[in-house]
This record gives structure tokens, C-alpha cells and sequence, in this order.
């Protein structure tokens, strides 16, 4: 799945449900998985490589801000493309 399908999936959440419940905005680690179709063990991964925000704590359940992550991945996203276009130039060795 590209970042593009998960920034998709991403905003298909439905905005009605958003405004009654106040952690409508955050995802548990599982959940988040789910949307960027990975495992959870990847999810804890990339956050101990710091490619992911740390989660907030409730209790004993970690909550991700799904608007964080969507920016982030439309931030990757955008460098992943500005890197596409880049020219490819062939390499001089100096001797």
C-alpha cells in the first residue's frame, strides 16, 4: 500500500462521529496498523526508530493523533516524489 492509499484510508474516517466523541481524533496502536496495514509490532518499531510520534498514554493504552500521522505521511510522501524527480546524474570519481 503506498502512503497515498493510507492518507486515503486516513480521511474516509467520518467527520460526524468526530464531533461527539472527545478521542475522536486519536487511534490505538492497533487501530493505526490496521489503517497503514502494517503489524503492531511495525508500529512499535517505527516509533522506537522515532519514524512515528510517541503515542499519548492513557491508563495503560497508548492513542496516536490521526492528524499527526497524516501529515507526517503527506510530508513523506511529497520528499518521496521531490526525490523521483530529482535527475539521476552519473557519478565522477576523483582520483
Amino acid at each position: 500500500m503506498s502512503n497515498f492509499e493510507c492518507l486515503d484510508k486516513i480521511s474516509e474516517e467520518p467527520t460526524t462521529a468526530k464531533a461527539s466523541k472527545p478521542l475522536a481524533d486519536f487511534v490505538t496502536k492497533r487501530e493505526l496498523a490496521e489503517i497503514l496495514q502494517v503489524s503492531p509490532r511495525t508500529v512499535e518499531r517505527w516509533i522506537r526508530l522515532r519514524e512515528l510520534p510517541a503515542p499519548v498514554r492513557l491508563g495503560r493504552t497508548s492513542f496516536f493523533h490521526l492528524p499527526s500521522i497524516e501529515t507526517l505521511l503527506q510530508g513523506r510522501a511529497v520528499e518521496a516524489l521531490e526525490s523521483l524527480a530529482r535527475p539521476k546524474g552519473r557519478r565522477v570519481s576523483r582520483r
